[in-house]
């Protein structure tokens, strides 16, 4: 359970030694047991354990899960003005405009992103899918 497995490994209080691989584990199940509050403390304070995008991304994602998809973009700009190569921060800013509707500006983020390579395979696939949602919501 990952409350108690944070219990456990910050006894003390959370410091900012902590590895960013533990980190993003416990955080990453708090967010996924439904908690996105105690992921966001988590992340809130690993400002030495994480590059700043990455922090960034994850602190958005924690508002995401509570439907705050204002303050989630937000973050996830801030993320991609801090690390303009975080394929992480492409990836969540697409999805968040797609969600709430917006397929130019998800379909941008995409093209801006297609300068890296490694993650060009995965950002074809979104990009078909708000290609194909963007001409259904047109034809109607």
């Amino acid at each position: 359970d990952a409350t108690r497995l944070a219990e456990i490994v910050g006894a003390g209080g959370l410091t900012t030694t902590w590895d960013a691989q533990l980190i993003d584990q416990i955080a990453g199940a708090y967010l996924q047991m439904g908690d996105p509050i105690r992921a966001r403390e988590m992340w809130d304070k690993a400002t030495a354990s994480h590059k700043e995008a990455d922090r960034l991304v994850r602190l958005a994602a924690t508002y995401w899960a509570e439907r705050d998809l204002k303050r989630a973009v937000i973050l996830g700009q801030q993320a991609r003005e801090k690390d303009p190569q975080s394929a992480e921060a492409h990836w969540l800013l697409a999805w968040l405009y797609a969600e709430q509707g917006d397929a130019e500006w998800a379909l941008r983020v995409i093209d801006d992103a297609q300068s890296m390579p490694e993650v060009r395979e995965e950002f074809d696939l979104l990009k078909t899918m708000l290609l194909r949602y963007r001409s259904r919501t047109e034809s109607r």
